[in-house]
């Protein structure tokens, strides 16, 4: 690792210089003189020691655990990673395809599986050449970081070589058959012996026997032999975390870890691979110095590990700006219950890379998207759409507007039905909504695709203390006959915040022609703006 030393040279020679331009020659100067150029050559070793740490990571694949199966009782190994303020646990999303190979393709390569290609557990013809894993894009930022993937599932090798089967990437590829050879225990043992001899940077390492439990006996935690496999995995993966922290880096300090703990998916009877919310929502782990944040106020996606590892260790911004995930170490604020703000949290559709059609179910950042639409796989919600090159705004004027806008709202590629919602708390402003001195402004772009007949609507749902409806309001697109173009409109309203309103909920509908397959209505700059009536 290389060390970046500070110039403090030039600092010491100032202060010498600066206490030599005095001629008093005492005892008290000789004294004062020592103390301060011991105390300055104290804080320059301590700066130097906390720039020498080196930063390494750990991500731990579980497949197949559920969010409510990481509790103290039968995981008290990953319950420790995040109890007393050491990490944080959060629940998120895995890809739409909950397949393991689209997920974990996604997780190593922080894209949707519409850029790294992988929609089955087949890697028939996959080429990860321009969308490399995180462990290789560590490789291309710095050579002589050692890098470790440790592996049971046969289809999981793929994911770190080449189409000709050459590794790609990693310094040691270990893989055990999960069937054959043991594969859980024998990893383990390796990923051991590989944190207490040798000297990684980055590991991946992965156990797959609750997947197996799982499609065995059932994903649920009412079924004894799941909740065995819990016990015995967490099991292994405190001999992993036993050997990380004993070693001399992390005890002495040198050494600053960051731990990742993810999943590829749920589970549904003993089966997944379609977008049941059950199937989609997995837990996720992170622990280290590094995780100074309290809550996820955006749910944490499987595609957002890849960044958050390379941001973790220094990869710069740009040579991560083709990556479709964020970096969850960076908190996300939601606005505040304040005048004359846009409270609707990614209201334009841009916090996320748009997708070339609708078949992407992106699980919107900031939107509670999994709503079920009747489809046979489950929930194919509200998701992110890149506009054509030929949409065009309709501005508040009737006029068209300059195209800034990358994405919009499109309705799922299921079902005629889709809806995302949010909520903001409005509670701190109780005083002047009850005095009726609060007013809203709901406005946004509705529209459609070309050729289609879709509608989408805007709604804001105002709830008392318990939840209980108080009032609605609710912004539709005009009637136009444009069907031969991609046409977002401007709407708006305003109107009072109703007394007793304690919280607003945002819902924005896709409705679709139900003898089509998926909805084509469109939405963009969605807002919801709070003034101070003038009495």
């Amino acid at each position: 690792m290389t060390f970046h030393f500070k110039p403090y040279y030039l600092y010491i020679d100032l202060h010498i210089s600066l206490l030599l331009s005095y001629t008093v020659d005492t005892n008290i100067f000789k004294t004062m003189f020592k103390k301060v150029l011991l105390l300055f050559f104290f804080s320059f070793f301590l700066s130097q020691v906390a720039d020498a740490t080196e930063k390494k990571v750990l991500v731990i694949g579980l497949d197949g655990i559920l969010p409510d199966a990481v509790n103290k009782e039968y995981t008290p190994n990953l319950y420790s990673l995040f109890d007393n303020d050491s990490g944080l646990l959060a629940f998120g999303y895995t890809q739409d395809l909950t397949f393991s190979g689209p997920s974990w393709s996604a997780t190593f390569n922080g894209v949707h599986h519409d850029r790294h290609g992988v929609t089955t557990n087949s890697y028939t013809g996959h080429d990860f050449t321009d969308t490399p894993h995180f462990l290789k894009r560590l490789k291309m930022f710095d050579p002589d970081i050692y890098t470790a993937s440790l592996l049971t599932w046969d289809q999981l090798p793929n994911n770190f070589k080449k189409p000709d089967g050459t590794p790609f990437g990693v310094d040691s590829l270990v893989f055990h058959d999960r069937h054959e050879d043991n594969g859980d225990v024998n990893v383990t043992k390796a990923t051991v012996e590989l944190l207490r001899y040798q000297d990684p940077d980055a590991i991946f390492y992965y156990q797959n026997d609750i997947d197996a439990a799982g499609h065995s006996y059932g994903f649920s935690m009412d079924i004894e032999e799941y909740r065995q496999q819990l016990r015995v995995t967490d099991q292994r993966v405190g001999d992993v975390l036993e050997a990380l922290n004993s070693r001399t880096g992390v005890t002495d300090g040198t050494e600053e870890w960051l731990i990742v703990v993810v999943s590829d998916h749920g589970g549904l009877g003993t089966g997944h691979r379609g977008n049941y919310y059950v199937q989609r929502f997995v837990p996720m782990i992170l622990s280290g110095p590094a995780v100074d944040i309290e809550d996820m106020n955006v749910r944490p996606r499987v595609v957002d590990v890849a960044r958050t590892v390379l941001s973790f260790m220094g990869v710069p911004e740009e040579e991560q700006a083709d990556l479709d995930g964020r970096n969850l170490l960076d908190p996300v604020s939601m606005p505040e219950p304040v005048f004359d703000t846009n409270l609707v949290f990614n209201g334009d559709a841009e916090f996320d890379r748009g997708a070339k059609d609708n078949s992407l179910d992106h699980a919107v950042s900031g939107w509670r998207d999994q709503q079920y639409t009747g489809a046979y796989d489950g929930w194919h919600s509200m998701t992110v759409l890149q506009l054509p090159e030929d949409e065009t705004h309709i501005g508040p004027d009737e006029n068209k507007i300059e195209r800034k806008a990358r994405n919009a709202f499109i309705g799922g590629s299921k079902g005629s039905f889709s809806k995302i919602t949010q909520h903001r708390d409005l509670s701190p402003l109780e005083t002047d909504i009850d005095q009726r001195n609060v007013k809203y402004e709901l406005d946004g772009y509705l529209g459609r695709k070309a050729r289609s007949s879709d509608k989408m609507m805007f709604m804001a749902v105002f709830l008392g203390e318990n939840n209980e409806t108080i009032a609605s309001v609710m912004l539709k697109e005009e009637e136009i006959n444009r069907t031969d173009k991609t046409v977002l409109n401007y709407e708006e309203t305003d109107g009072v915040v109703p007394p007793g309103t304690r919280k607003v909920v945002f819902s924005l509908y896709a409705l679709g022609d139900p003898s089509q397959e998926g909805v084509y209505a469109l939405a963009d700059k969605l807002s919801f703006v709070l003034k101070k009536r003038n009495n």
